[in-house]
């Protein structure tokens, strides 16, 4: 809701609980814009944790506001993903 530096601190702290996939992707999606490096590592962590969070309707049937949802998808475009996104998108394919 607007509040980008609360939805960090949050996703760490699920982060330093368990490092799940969703507090991954989310956390880089946040910071992507002011840390891309960091971020791009972090999505092809979440990424190869769960492959179902490069879907925009997984994310959404996960509750994802529109603005992280809006943030993710431009995060997912960047160049330096592109074999991650596609090796995602076949496994979720595979298991379906």
């Amino acid at each position: 809701r607007n509040n980008v530096n609360l939805s960090i601190k949050l996703f760490e702290s699920a982060i330093s609980i368990e490092e799940n996939a969703e507090p991954l992707l989310g956390l880089a999606s946040c910071i992507n814009s002011n840390d891309t490096k960091l971020a791009i590592q972090l999505a092809k962590k979440a990424l190869a944790k769960d492959p179902k969070y490069v879907d925009y309707d997984y994310r959404q049937e996960q509750l994802w506001g529109e603005k992280l949802q809006a943030n993710t998808e431009i995060l997912l475009q960047n160049e330096q993903l592109k074999k991650d996104v596609i090796l995602a998108k076949s496994k979720i394919n595979e298991s379906s």
